[in-house]
């Protein structure tokens, strides 16, 4: 037996659909399953070496044909293949698992996980849905409690990986002129904003990039808050039980906030394009400098996200199969 796991990133997507399935590829390696990241990319992803990725178009039904078996499981976790692709896989393997956060598409007959979206299929067995299956990295499970905060000295700043709204330029600006008592982490990919940022002069800027998973949960359990995407980091924020502030990047991570929202996870998010938004983030900002409602946010976050996602998604898996 052999799973297949067929996925996206790029600098136009970012990199969130290839994280949580390098957290599924984990999952099943610990169980001695043969398994395969299959990557269309834009950009060599270096710091993810230690996983067996094969670099190709597997939007292509021709190569598709000389990489599928009947006998292949395969996992799909995609924001642009076609359905006829979705088809093709489902009609040439055993059995697709379909990783979807706003109802694509028609997804083929198999299995839907839909961890930002919850209570539309409660009775379906092919529909694995909310927070039980959020997917997380090794290194962001079981966490234990953190201590309460005394001083907001630290902030981490990641608004996706590849910076697919050109913004952390002008958020580092106003973020480094207009709180120079606060350090900021700032990630990103993006060899332009690096570029940028390194022409940069504020003594309240650490850059950082092409961070492996321990490095990115160290800078998360460093900061005192974060700013982040509203994209998969947001879940490791959560399990790393550091308080943020969401931004909307794209509209596919409105689910997202909704399920945080309906969880009481958050109360308020900021939208990019919205003209308003500097105003919102030192609204947002100011709420974060207050230690007694930071500790409460704390609390909060704590055991929201058990980190047994990936397990429950390839036991179910499995489970079909046998």
């Amino acid at each position: 037996m052999r799973i297949l796991i067929f996925t996206e990133a790029s600098s136009k997507i970012g990199l969130g659909h290839f994280m949580r399935c390098s957290a599924l590829y984990e999952e099943v390696l610990s169980r001695g399953i043969e398994t395969e990241i299959i990557l269309n990319a834009d950009y060599d992803l270096e710091i993810f070496r230690d996983q067996n990725i094969s670099l190709f178009d597997w939007y292509d039904i021709n190569v598709l044909k000389e990489t599928l078996t009947e006998q292949d499981l395969c996992i799909i976790d995609s924001y642009t293949a076609s359905l006829k692709i979705y088809k093709y896989i489902a009609k040439h393997s055993s059995l697709i698992l379909s990783l979807d956060d706003f109802n694509r598409i028609d997804y083929p007959n198999g299995i839907i996980v839909q961890p930002s979206i919850e209570n539309e299929f409660v009775n379906d067995d092919g529909y694995l849905q909310g927070l039980d299956y959020t997917i997380l990295r090794k290194e962001f499970r079981l966490i234990e409690q953190i201590e309460r905060k005394q001083k907001v000295t630290r902030a981490l700043v990641m608004l996706g990986g590849t910076d697919i709204r050109n913004m952390i330029t002008s958020v580092v600006e106003f973020l480094c002129t207009n709180y120079p008592y606060i350090i900021f982490d700032v990630v990103s990919n993006t060899e332009a904003t690096l570029e940028s940022l390194y022409h940069k002069s504020y003594d309240n800027l650490n850059i950082h990039s092409d961070l492996q998973a321990s490095e990115m949960k160290k800078l998360m359990g460093e900061a005192d808050f974060a700013i982040s995407a509203a994209g998969q980091t947001l879940f490791e924020l959560i399990a790393t039980q550091t308080p943020f502030i969401p931004i909307k990047m794209a509209e596919n991570q409105q689910n997202n906030i909704n399920l945080l929202k309906n969880n009481s996870i958050i109360d308020d998010y900021l939208i990019f394009d919205e003209s308003c938004f500097f105003n919102g983030l030192r609204d947002q900002i100011k709420k974060k400098l207050d230690i007694n409602l930071l500790n409460q946010e704390i609390n909060k976050l704590h055991s929201k996200v058990d980190g047994k996602g990936s397990k429950r998604i390839i036991d179910h898996l499995l489970a079909k199969i046998r």
